[in-house]
């Protein structure tokens, strides 16, 4: 073994000699586990995956990017191609240069 997984599984085995030799003076820590059990018995199954995706949206920030932003939509659109179908959302945060007109 590695010494990683080594050091792992002797502070495990010690952990659980501890417990085992500590729970009848002192039952708080085996009480502790089997309170833990008992709640993870009760949850619910994990819900199974789900389908498919349909679509991803990609929210653009961008204030007074009129230079560069066209690029990167650009970019982003040829990175898309082929996959999942792609909605581009450009939000202007009050842009003085004419960035949501470059866009258009």
């Amino acid at each position: 073994l590695e010494a990683a997984a080594m050091l792992w599984w002797t502070s495990f085995w010690i952990t659980i000699l501890i417990l085992v030799y500590v729970s009848p003076f002192v039952p708080g820590p085996l009480l502790c586990l089997r309170a833990l059990w008992r709640i993870l018995a009760r949850l619910p199954p994990a819900a199974p995956p789900s389908r498919r995706l349909n679509g991803v949206s990609v929210v653009v920030p961008a204030r007074n990017e009129a230079s560069g932003v066209v690029l990167s939509l650009r970019r982003l659109q040829s990175a898309s191609r082929g996959s999942l179908p792609v909605e581009v959302l450009l939000v202007d945060g009050g842009s003085s240069d004419g960035t949501p007109e470059a866009v258009e």
